[in-house]
């Protein structure tokens, strides 16, 4: 019979290999993801039995998010569906009569919030469908907005066009799902001898990861002890340059440069470099936006905060309270700072017309957040954290535009 490997999520079956790997879904997974599962048998006997083996396991909601990374957002799960729409009509040179659309798809898995039950639809009309399909039909069926539907052979059909990775993003859609299991089972074929362990149990591949440059080395430690606390889940997808013997490119200036020099090499890896969100960082920023990068190459600045719209600022004309956004928001300013922070304003510009600021104390905010072990709930994450939202929109845009359609 051969052994089997299986990618499901609440049982249902999405995915299926049989004597071998299949279709790579390691980038799905973190190392540390491996669990058991249960697997039926039967003994020669006839007597039915049960042993518990390796897998690997993780949360949908976990899981859709290192889709997104991977490109496979659901813009691009409804891209790929569309056209394969389209394929298909001019195949077959015909008009389909009553299609689903992919927005009805989205509104009945986001009002399905229940996959755990043995739901499975009858319909003599869809002897076709697979019985995994019959499942999620018969979860769509049950959903609040199920009773409005009269024929769900459209549905039924569309569920048929849809990949793997489409049909996760859409059961995530309803957020109550995203503490369901997505289960890869390969035990059985790495006994049987045709897959190797390592083959599942590894890190991502280069070509899915994000080498991050940043304007200096404490830039790097934030965002990676940032991801490491805040999203771990992630934080694989993110690798840095090599700084145990010294930064290479401390300051814009010299950033923007190794930017010019990416631009006329055919590198491979997606590359994204983060100016900080001051006046030398804005100036560079928009520069290099305007530069012909390359599909895997991106750039983006610290994000404005409302938080930083109000900051006491010591400088040659005394006190005052400002908006240090695109003036002196270093990585640090976006640390807990405490009650009352201060930056003072140490240098001007002339070719910027703008002084250049810094935090006080920065060195102790950044020693306090490196410090930090747990995400506690005395420190506040705010600023931080919307720091990474937007480093993983930038990426996910940027692997939108690298991505070919769903895996099949």
């Amino acid at each position: 019979m051969g052994s089997f490997v299986h990618l499901s999520v609440a049982g249902i079956t999405i995915d299926w290999a049989k004597n071998g790997i299949g279709l790579d879904h390691s980038p799905l997974f973190q190392k540390t993801d491996t669990s058991s599962v249960p697997y039926d048998y039967v003994e020669d006997d006839g007597t039915p039995t049960i042993e518990h083996k390796e897998c690997m396991s993780k949360q949908l909601g976990h899981v859709a998010d290192r889709l997104s990374l991977l490109g496979y957002t659901l813009a691009s799960c409804r891209q790929t569906f569309e056209q394969t729409r389209r394929d298909e009509a001019a195949y077959d040179n015909a008009f389909l009569p009553q299609p689903c659309s992919f927005s009805t798809l989205e509104t009945l898995f986001r009002s399905t919030d229940s996959y755990s039950s043995n739901a499975s639809f009858q319909d003599p009309r869809l002897h076709y469908l697979s019985d995994d399909h019959r499942k999620i039909l018969g979860h769509l069926a049950q959903s609040k907005s199920g009773d409005s539907i009269a024929d769900w052979k459209p549905i039924a059909d569309a569920l048929e066009q849809l990949g793997p990775y489409s049909l996760l993003q859409l059961i995530a859609l309803n957020p109550i799902s995203h503490s369901l299991p997505v289960v890869w089972d390969f035990a059985d074929v790495v006994e049987g001898g045709w897959a190797d362990r390592g083959g599942f149990v590894r890190s991502p591949i280069l070509n899915n990861r994000f080498l991050v440059v940043t304007e200096g080395s404490s830039d790097s430690k934030v965002l990676r002890h940032a991801f490491k606390l805040l999203k771990p889940h992630l934080a694989d997808f993110f690798y840095y340059i090599d700084m145990q013997s010294g930064y290479p490119f401390s300051g814009t200036g010299n950033m923007f440069r190794f930017l010019q020099g990416i631009v006329s090499l055919p590198i491979l890896n997606h590359t994204l470099f983060v100016y900080d969100n001051d006046a030398e960082g804005v100036f560079n920023h928009g520069r290099s936006s305007e530069l012909m990068l390359p599909d895997n190459v991106v750039v983006m600045k610290l994000p404005n905060c409302l938080s930083l719209t109000d900051i006491e600022t010591v400088g040659p004309s005394g006190r005052h309270r400002t908006d240090i956004n695109g003036r002196a928001a270093a990585i640090e300013c976006y640390l807990d700072l405490g009650s009352n922070p201060v930056v003072r304003w140490i240098s001007y510009n002339k070719a910027l017309n703008s002084y250049h600021g810094v935090l006080e104390e920065k060195e102790h905010h950044l020693r306090r957040f490196l410090r930090l072990r747990i995400r506690s709930r005395q420190y506040d994450f705010t600023r931080i954290e919307a720091v990474l939202d937007a480093i993983i929109d930038t990426c996910v845009s940027c692997r939108e535009k690298t991505v070919e359609g769903d895996v099949w």
